[in-house]
């Protein structure tokens, strides 16, 4: 029969402890039958095993942190750290960008930190200051979130207020401005999953020798950038183009497509700097990579969710669900969905379910949505803005 590690190193329990010292304290001829519970004998080895536990599972945590298969959480951080080197991304902050358009109030000087914004019930704060003049002034300034995390990932020209609101100033959300509108321009991330770090470190034996393998160029665009956290590789394809010779990388980030800058770097990291013998170039001599990042493909429509009357929240609960969900599919590198290899569909069913599971919700009606299939080099978005039917 196979052993596991955990077999082997499953620590003994405190009572187990302590009937151990008792069994070895009564061979020896201790009165132990006549040591009630709470007196100073017992009490006594009771603190013994406690700390005997203590000492077990410490080493069982340890033998556990030498093995991807066992490891978690500080102890993969290390072991992804010494023995792999990876190292495990930190949660980031969503920044992005607006502008301020003051109809008839100020002028303002705004400073850094002064003005909060608001997005469902998420909170950020400005990065850059600078003068909104008086009639018809505008300001683009940068925000960043109060906390870090994907659920601040918020859409192109979202309905953002301010809630440190300036006599006459609004922000401007007309999609057809040549304005820089709402719109994130660094996604906020997790921190990288304990599953996503082994990926990454089982991922370095594609990185040996030239790494000429879809394996290998997945970890270099991981490595490249903590933007990206999907990737989809493509051999002889050029874009779509069926080309031999070529591989195409596709990345997205938690919320969609990477920005222009995201992908800049990791094709340096793969092409390297012929001018900086830093950037080494990683690519095998005879591969022509094209590197871009995946077009997000909006599967929109208006649910209603019918939810038990008294309860509160439930809209934001399952939109949050849902994007969660969205994060996990992966980039499609083939159309036709789930029945063709390197298809993706985004099922119903699936996004009723994920909503039936939140607190309150009894039922859902996607509004005719059904069954989604993801086109080639997309990555989907949901844009899902529920109506709540309280029943």
């Amino acid at each position: 029969m196979p052993v596991s590690l955990k077999d082997l190193t499953t620590p003994p329990t405190e009572d187990e402890i302590l009937d151990s010292f008792l069994v070895v304290l009564g061979l020896g001829g201790f009165p132990i039958t006549s040591w009630a519970s709470g007196g100073v004998a017992r009490t006594i080895l009771k603190v013994l095993s406690k700390g005997i536990v203590n000492l077990s599972t410490l080493i069982a945590n340890a033998a556990g942190g030498g093995l991807l298969a066992t490891s978690v959480d500080a102890w993969l951080t290390l072991l992804a750290q010494q023995v792999y080197g990876v190292q495990r991304y930190p949660a980031t902050f969503t920044a992005g960008q607006l502008t301020l358009a003051n109809a008839s109030g100020g002028p303002y000087t705004i400073t850094v930190g002064q003005l909060t914004f608001q997005w469902q019930g998420l909170f950020y704060k400005n990065t850059a200051g600078g003068s909104l003049l008086g009639s018809g002034g505008t300001l683009t300034i940068g925000l960043v979130a109060q906390s870090p995390g994907p659920d601040y990932n918020f859409p192109f020209n979202a309905p953002i207020t301010m809630t440190t609101p300036l006599a006459g100033v609004s922000i401007v959300s007309d999609p057809a401005s040549p304005l820089p509108l709402p719109q994130v321009t660094t996604q906020g991330a997790d921190q990288e999953s304990d599953a996503a770090v082994v990926i990454r470190c089982l991922s370095r034996w594609g990185t040996t020798g030239s790494a000429a393998n879809a394996t290998g160029y997945a970890k270099w665009a991981l490595d490249a950038s903590a933007q990206v956290t999907r990737v989809a590789v493509s051999e002889n394809d050029n874009g779509g183009t069926p080309t031999p010779g070529w591989v195409t990388v596709t990345l997205a980030g938690p919320s969609g497509p990477v920005s222009g800058a995201v992908v800049s770097a990791v094709t340096l990291y793969i092409y390297g700097n012929p001018s900086d013998p830093l950037q080494i170039a990683r690519r095998p001599l005879c591969d022509l990579v094209r590197v871009q990042s995946a077009t997000s493909q909006t599967i929109s429509s208006s649910p209603t969710l019918f939810v038990k009357a008294g309860t509160a929240g439930a809209a934001s609960a399952v939109q949050q669900a849902w994007a969660a969900y969205a994060r996990t599919l992966r980039i499609a590198t083939r159309d036709g969905g789930y029945t063709v290899t390197g298809g993706v569909t985004v099922f119903a069913a699936k996004l009723i379910e994920i909503a039936e599971e939140q607190l309150g919700v009894v039922n859902v009606n996607l509004g005719g949505l059904g069954d989604t299939n993801v086109a080639y080099g997309h990555v989907a978005v949901l844009s899902l803005p529920p109506t709540v039917v309280f029943v």
